[in-house]
């Protein structure tokens, strides 16, 4: 005969569900994790120094930007003109906030938001990230990089 089960509480309910909805990370993934915020370290820092060099460091050798409205910005010459227009246009610094990272091998996808403030520090746009990240020459880079607004459009 089988025993009733007494219903689950609801913090019990949300505990369970968070648990079952958290990436659970083997050996070794943390260390990926803690390399792969250390590089959105590197770019926001990059940003908040004007640093278009530095910037367009955080990305493979034939990495790409996907920017809204605009072409696909190609490889670390372009990337630092790209990044350069960006600080020359007042962007003065960005918060970059994983939601979801997955690990494939030399390979990982994040799934992010983002903040970008002027100079001043007013929020000029907020949004959502999506990053392929490879492992290129055993460091963990940016290799196609695209975001857009959570704004309206005007």
């Amino acid at each position: 005969m089988l025993k009733a089960i007494k219903p689950l509480s609801f913090a019990t309910t949300l505990a369970l569900c968070t648990f079952a909805t958290t990436p659970v990370f083997a050996d070794g993934h943390g260390s990926v994790k803690d390399k792969i915020q250390a590089v959105d370290n590197e770019f926001m820092a990059a940003l908040k120094a004007g640093d278009a060099g530095r910037l367009a460091g955080v990305y493979t050798k034939d990495g790409q930007a996907l920017q809204p409205n605009g072409p696909v910005v190609s490889g670390q010459k372009d990337l630092k003109v790209f990044w350069q227009g960006a600080v020359d246009a007042g962007v003065g610094s960005a918060e970059l906030t994983t939601v979801e990272l997955e690990e494939f091998g030399d390979s990982a996808v994040q799934v992010g938001q983002y903040v970008l403030k002027s100079k001043a520090g007013d929020t000029i746009d907020v949004g959502k990230l999506m990053i392929l990240w490879k492992k290129e020459d055993g460091e963990w880079r940016w290799h196609r990089d695209i975001w857009n607004s959570s704004n309206p459009a005007q």
